[in-house]
């Protein structure tokens, strides 16, 4: 059994709909956006969960089964993103991602998988909220994708009316005050032009061009606005204000690199030093304070370098004479602790002389040991978050944190612009500076690198916590936060999701699910392991820039999960899903299974050919009672599919139609637990059966006599020529034509690959289709072609663009037909088509090699007028069956009937589509040209069925030797 379903998992909900959702994303998506989802659903089979993005109309989340990337060549990062960009490419239309650029924000590991995160770009302009995100789990699948992606107009105009001056002067104006000259945290910010739309609209909204303008205006005792106007670009109205201040406690509240450690180079130092510091490794300020080694800090000795205290608080140095160094609370994960009553040590340090430079006091004072309990906590959640996320970019700006301790003000902490701040003690509360405040506000920062602070939900207020109570393993935020002892807020909480008034409180539900997790954990694998396990899929996701709680909590499923898919659960499923109950979260759901690789057909131009169908039916866990085919031939119908013998694959027979007519289908499986699954999920596979009559046809034999070539930009390279397979990078040409000898395509007999920087065309002669609809194309094809600036393949029916090469490359292997509609070519005289290569200068492909081009229509529906059938073409063993042969008249005839679809070729006699071991019946059609036969199905057939293929040969009126169709029967057991 594998380790992720274990038998305890049978007692969880097995169905979506029991469990707790999440209204908020009950959205639905953009017309174009749901062509494209029903169109991802047939390219990626399997059971695919989605939310709906409102105020986009794009899905936020796609997850549950996954999807086994092709070319998947090893587990790394650049693997991962090479797909992960793929993927963007792939699907444009889905994720809504029109215009814009994207770009990777966010690529590390997270659990199992790997996350990025890519921003929104117009025209150079930052599109605010607007992203999306790709999970390419560490098995080489894709697990997720999401987009927020606004729909930005092509023509959208960039140029603001309403200047930067302008706009900051309404910005201030509204928020009804005046910089000060108090020094402001995070003054770093400018304004600048972006395009901002409301991510949070239930519904589809536009964007507009806007100014963001920062705002602040704190004075000496903390107290004050910090935030940012987004103000029209164009009429200057407010469009929206966000705050950036991130408190501690308020009620009301809605939201150098560091010095690289140098070992010295000359001989072992022979005289050690050790910094120490009186500070708070207790949780409360008011606890009783210990002396403790200080890591991380750096020690600039005048002449020698700068030093980094070690894992014991000891750095070296080989002194040739005394010299004094000034010791501060600055190190390689912090800048300087910046406050009132800092706590500075100069020494003296004496070559030989091993000794301990002591920073503060037993007794000192609370306002004292804020500086020093900062500096320690700061360092300790720093290396924390290191030992998950890894030395990320993220990571090395945390390093410029930027500690103030002691504000003259009360019961209060707050994050800025990669700044955390603490109060002094006052009235009923202590000094904020405590471990469990300093992890809660440097983890706002965390948040704020991970994808920007997002506190809907209070998810940025949960993150903090979660810094808190997995750095300290305490559930309490805030210990002694008042005098009276008591803290703030407790992991041990029953919030309900989405509940609370303000941040803080709606919060409570993404940490509390958090600290249940680890506890779910610690009682069978013990404290040791639910730490680590916790930490890494928790604190670790957060690398996957959820914006609500809902979706944070998928990004967890997906960092626990060892498969790539979703669907049957995660190792640690039970905990997790446990955790999200008491919380009235909701979470990916365990199905019973699932159906994937499902036969999708093409258009046929044979009539009266049943045509099999295949799905695999895969249970996560027991197995399925029932797989069935549901068509409709102009009647609704449905069959028992019969196993094919491979593993969970099931296949059944569509029956064979007349020309012009559309069979529908879709496969549904009924689980023994009683779960139906279908596929596709809605809507609907189909296929057309056609008949069709060739107007005009060329195969180049003649060397394409009336085809022109040439080029408006580069050098022409097309050739009628035999191909010779030149091959280049990841690509290569036919070694021999479609048919024949000859083709036509960019350079065949050179090194393949088209020229840079050009422009060829190749152009047919007029093709006259007077009189005719239903027109369409069809031809052989071998093309590549790199996804540039400008590279494309393209066909052009009368200077107007019919095909253009997918935005992703194009990697043929062999020789594949395209087929392609043409309602342009209706009724006209003179059709020319034009077969176009555009490429830029970075990197050449082989372009187009084309051969067998036939124009045709499907106009006439003519049924064929000699036809077999042996019906019903799916039926049980034993049963009764009808052999039917039509003839135009009299005719005789001889049946095949045999065990493989063949071909049997005879010399002047047309392919007979029987081969393998087969038997012949000889006979006669009536004066009616009909014949048939009462027959009976073979009556012993294995599980996996029987398969009979059979086709019938006969004189027509010309004395000439003609086939039926060919016919196909399934038996089942």
């Amino acid at each position: 059994m594998p380790r992720h379903l274990k038998p305890k998992l049978l007692g969880l909900p097995l169905l979506l709909g029991i469990l707790p959702c999440d209204q908020s994303h009950a959205q639905e998506p953009t017309p174009a956006v749901a062509a494209a989802w029903t169109a991802f659903q047939q390219q990626a089979p399997g059971q695919w969960l989605v939310r709906w993005h409102g105020a986009t109309g794009t899905p936020s989340a796609i997850f549950g089964h996954g999807w086994d990337l092709d070319g998947w060549q090893q587990n790394s990062l650049t693997e991962a993103r090479r797909h992960a960009n793929e993927a963007l490419r792939r699907w444009p239309g889905l994720l809504g991602l029109g215009q814009s650029e994207f770009r990777e924000e966010i690529g590390q590991r997270m659990g199992r998988s790997w996350t990025f995160t890519f921003s929104q770009w117009f025209d150079g302009l930052p599109v605010i909220g607007g992203r999306a995100d790709v999970r390419i789990h560490m098995k080489g699948r894709l697990s997720y994708l999401g987009s927020t992606a606004f729909d930005v107009p092509a023509d959208f105009d960039t140029t603001p009316t309403i200047g930067e001056e302008a706009a900051t002067a309404i910005a201030w104006q509204l928020l009804g005050t005046q910089p000060n000259a108090v020094p402001q945290p995070g003054n770093e910010r400018r304004p600048r032009l972006v395009i901002w739309g409301d991510q949070n609209a239930p519904q589809l909204t536009t964007v507009s061009l806007a100014w963001e303008i920062p705002v602040s205006a704190v004075d000496a005792s903390g107290d004050g606005p910090i935030g940012r106007f987004y103000i029209d670009a164009s009429s200057g109205a407010r469009l929206h204000y966000r705050n950036d201040k991130h408190e501690c406690a308020s009620p009301n509240c809605t939201l150098s690199a560091a010095a690289a450690a140098r070992a010295d180079s000359a001989t072992p130092p022979p005289t050690t030093f050790t910094v120490m510091a009186w500070l708070h490794t207790g949780f409360s300020p008011a606890s009783t304070p210990t002396n403790e080694p200080l890591i991380g800090v750096e020690v600039d000795v005048p002449g020698y370098d700068v030093y980094v205290t070690d894992a014991n608080g000891q750095f070296t140095v080989n002194l040739s004479a005394p010299i004094q160094v000034t010791v501060k609370l600055d190190g390689i994960r912090t800048k300087l602790v910046q406050g009132s009553n800092a706590v500075i040590e100069q020494v003296t340090l004496q070559p030989g002389q091993n000794q301990t430079i002591q920073l503060g006091a037993s007794n000192s004072s609370q306002n004292e040991l804020a500086h020093t309990t900062t500096y320690y906590w700061v360092y300790e959640i720093n290396e924390l978050a290191r030992s998950i996320l890894g030395d990320t970019p993220e990571l090395a700006i945390a390093d410029e944190v930027q500690p103030s301790v002691n504000i003259p003000s009360s019961c209060n902490a707050y994050y800025i612009g990669n700044s955390i701040n603490f109060y002094h003690a006052a009235g009923n509360c202590n000094n904020t500076a405590s471990a469990s405040v300093i992890a809660h506000e440097w983890g706002h920062g965390l948040d704020d690198r991970y994808g920007g602070i997002s506190q809907t939900n209070g998810l940025s207020e949960g993150w903090g916590d979660i810094c808190s109570i997995y750095l300290l393993d305490d559930p309490v935020i805030g210990h002694g936060f008042y005098t009276n002892g008591n803290g703030i807020r407790n992991g041990n909480n029953t919030r309900q999701y989405p509940t609370g008034n303000g941040p803080h409180a709606q919060g409570q539900s993404w940490m509390g699910f958090a600290w249940k997790f680890r506890n779910n954990l610690r009682g069978p694998l013990g404290t040791a392991q639910a730490i680590a396990i916790s930490n890494d899929v928790v604190l670790g996701s957060i690398a996957g820039a959820a914006n609500d709680q809902a979706n944070a909590v998928i990004q967890v499923f997906i960092a626990d999960d060892d498969d790539g898919n979703l669907t049957n659960g995660t190792p640690h499923y039970n905990e997790l899903a446990a955790a999200c109950n008491v919380h009235n979260l909701p979470y990916p759901p365990i199905l019973a299974g699932y159906l994937d690789n499902a036969t999708v057909l093409d258009t046929t131009t044979d009539q009266l050919v049943p045509r099999f169908v295949e799905v695999d039916a895969i249970p996560n866990s027991g197995s399925f009672a029932q797989v069935r085919l549901h068509y409709n031939d102009g009647t609704p119908r449905q069959r028992t599919m019969s196993p094919t013998g491979a593993p969970n694959r099931y296949r059944a027979l569509l029956p064979g139609v007349l020309s012009p007519e559309t069979v529908s289908y879709h496969f549904e499986a009924t689980h023994a637990t009683g779960p139906t699954f279908r596929l596709p999920e809605s809507g609907e596979f189909s296929y057309l059966t056609l008949s069709n009559e060739t107007l005009w046809f060329e195969d180049f034999e003649n060397g394409g006599v009336g085809w022109t070539h040439g080029a408006t930009l580069g050098a022409d390279d097309w050739e009628i020529a035999a191909p010779t397979g030149a091959s280049g990078w990841n690509w290569t040409d036919p070694n021999v034509a479609a048919s024949g000898s000859l083709c036509a395509g960019n350079d065949l007999t050179g090194d393949g690959a088209y020229a840079p920087s050009a422009s060829t065309w190749l152009r047919s002669p007029p093709i006259d289709c007077s009189g005719y609809t239903n027109v369409r194309l069809r031809l052989k094809r071998w093309a590549s072609c790199d996804v540039g600036f400008l590279d494309s393949l393209q066909i052009l029916v009368n200077g107007t663009p019919l095909y253009s090469s997918p935005q992703v490359p194009l990697l043929d292997t062999e020789w594949t037909t395209l087929d392609l509609g043409m309602v342009r070519a209706w009724d006209n005289p003179a059709v020319v088509l034009e077969f176009l290569q555009i490429s830029d200068a970075t990197m050449q492909f082989g372009g187009w090699a084309i051969d067998d081009v036939e124009v045709y229509t499907t106009h006439t529906g003519t049924a064929p007028t000699t036809t077999l059938s042996l019906l019903p073409e799916q039926a049980p063993r034993n049963s009764p069956l009808q052999l039917s042969i039509r003839t135009p008249a009299a005719q005789p005839f001889v049946w095949v009937l045999g065990n493989d679809p063949g071909p049997t070729l005879i010399a002047g006699v047309p392919p007979i589509l029987v081969g393998g071991s087969y038997v012949s019946f000889f006979n006669y059609t009536d004066a009616q040209g009909q014949y048939t036969l009462p027959f009976t199905a073979p009556p012993w057939v294995p599980t996996t069925g029987t398969v009979w293929y059979s086709h019938a040969l006969t004189i027509d009126g010309n004395n000439e030797l003609v086939t039926t169709n060919q016919f196909i029967n399934l038996f089942t057991f």
